[in-house]
């Protein structure tokens, strides 16, 4: 890992713990928890500007638009491992749908609650 991606990541993130490198194409993935013990990723690229990143929270901190899609378009199912996720187009939230005799999905919204893509799990 270039030492300018590591000194800028833990000037960002001094308290973080369970720090985990890899390299990922083009891009420098870590891994890591926060000081709140939030899960956390971010992919870097050569010249430290962050090209992706994935928070872990909670079913509540998902917007009010994308839990009434979820309910009103996914009847049965329930949310886990929702992420934010923010790239340099914008922000979203995916999470895994799950049902009893169901097909399991993974599934991204945006903010307003609009599907940008579904895949089986």
């Amino acid at each position: 890992m270039p030492s300018v991606i590591k000194n800028n990541f833990g000037a960002a993130y001094p308290k973080s713990t369970d720090v985990e490198w890899e390299r990922d194409g083009e891009l420098y993935q870590v891994e890591f928890e926060t000081a709140e013990g939030v899960d956390h990723e971010i992919w870097y690229d050569a010249y430290v500007n962050i090209r992706r990143e994935e928070v872990d929270i909670s079913t509540a901190e998902l917007p009010a638009a994308v839990r009434r899609t979820v309910a009103a378009d996914f009847a049965g199912y329930t949310i886990d491992d929702a992420k934010r996720v923010v790239t340099p187009e914008g922000e979203s939230y995916q999470m895994d749908l799950e049902a009893l005799l169901k097909e399991d999905w993974v599934v991204t919204f945006t903010a307003d609650g609009r599907l940008l893509s579904k895949v089986e799990d």
